[in-house]
Parts: structure tokens; sequence; C-alpha cells
């Protein structure tokens, strides 16, 4: 006999309910330390998650595209393209195309 729970419209057996509970809370599966969420960009940059959603749709931020809506940001890619907006104390005083206004 098959026990089965009712979710909305879709019966599911109980066994498969079981399997997707835990491979949700696999460890396994999480990201690896040098692959960031695009939360994690975010709190890295101290930004906004728009900001860092605009920056992958311009190119301007590297990422790799696991799945239509699944992006992962490598933490050196991250790193390197911090290192690029740095602004020199030498040019403060003068207009840049990148950078506050």
């Amino acid at each position: 006999m098959v026990w089965y729970h009712d979710y909305g419209l879709h019966k599911q057996p109980i066994d498969s309910i079981w399997r997707l509970i835990r491979t949700l809370l696999d460890t396994s599966n999480t990201c690896p330390d040098d692959l960031l969420l695009v939360d994690d960009v975010a709190a890295i940059a101290r930004c906004s998650r728009r900001t860092v959603l605009n920056r992958l749709a311009t190119g301007e931020l590297p990422y790799c595209r696991l799945g239509p809506r699944l992006f992962r940001i490598r933490r050196s890619d991250l790193e390197s393209w911090l290192a690029g907006r740095v602004v020199d104390t030498d040019d403060v005083g003068q207009r840049t195309t990148k950078g506050p206004r």
C-alpha cells in the first residue's frame, strides 16, 4: 500500500516527498566557497541585489550561467572586478567615466 499526501492539486507518494526533503537538507548540494550567489555578491560589495543583477546584465561583472535563471559568480572574478573599480586618490578631482559624478 502506498500512502499519498495531498499538496494542492498534486498527490505524491510519501516516499518521494521524503526523498525531496532529504535532497534539500543534504549539505553536499550547497554551492562551493569559490562560487557565490547573487545575494552573497551584494553582501560583499555592500550594494543591492538589483545592482548586482544590472552589472550581470550589462556584462560588466563576469558570471557562470548554470540554468535559465541560475547565476554564480566566481570569488576570484568578483575580487578582480572590485580591484579594477578602486579610484586612485590622485584622480579624485578629475571627472572619470566610472564612479560617482
